[in-house]
């Protein structure tokens, strides 16, 4: 190889590496984008649409630069709606919802749950996540810290968690 070669070559991994940051980058200002829209969802009514392109309004607008909403919408949409994650999004009873919610562990550290809701003598922890399922071991890890801060908290109530997966519409339940 030439000396030129080399440096093209090198030039193109470069290339690679920063448009690899830049994907990266994109995809997690997608997640903050989509927490941001959830985040300000309290409980669903009839028209999730309008609730939705209502959140939409409300969120960041230096992440909506970059992302259409139809796109965003619809995904939030179809999560809601497909992932089994509905239940509790839906006001029945005394039913009470906590979103972007901060505890503290007995060490006093800080740590922010993404939904976390409340019926009865049970609280469900709910942390969303964007993309694959690929770290979800260290994803039931994270659930499982905030389960164990809840039942310091709320020692008389029962404590679960779950992983809700937006683009891939699912939930998994982490004991």
């Amino acid at each position: 190889e030439s000396l030129t070669q080399i440096q093209y070559s090198t030039a193109l991994k470069g290339l690679a590496v920063t448009d690899r940051r830049r994907t990266a980058l994109k995809e997690t200002q997608r997640g903050e984008l989509i927490h941001d829209v959830l985040s300000r969802l309290n409980f669903l009514d009839e028209d999730v649409e309008k609730q939705l392109l209502e959140a939409w309004e409300k969120a960041d607008h230096t992440l909506k630069a970059s992302f259409e909403r139809k796109d965003i919408v619809n995904t939030v949409q179809r999560f809601l709606l497909e992932s089994g994650v509905k239940q509790y999004f839906q006001e029945k009873g005394k039913k009470a919802a906590r979103t972007e919610r901060e505890f503290s562990n007995k060490n006093g550290e800080l740590f922010r749950c993404d939904r976390v809701v409340f019926e009865g003598g049970l609280i469900t922890v709910i942390d969303y996540k964007t993309g694959g399922d690929e770290k979800e071991a260290e994803y039931k890890t994270q659930v499982q810290n905030y389960m164990e801060i809840l039942n310091e908290v709320y020692a008389e109530k029962k404590v679960q968690g779950c992983i809700a997966y937006v683009d891939l519409k699912k939930m998994v339940m982490v004991e």
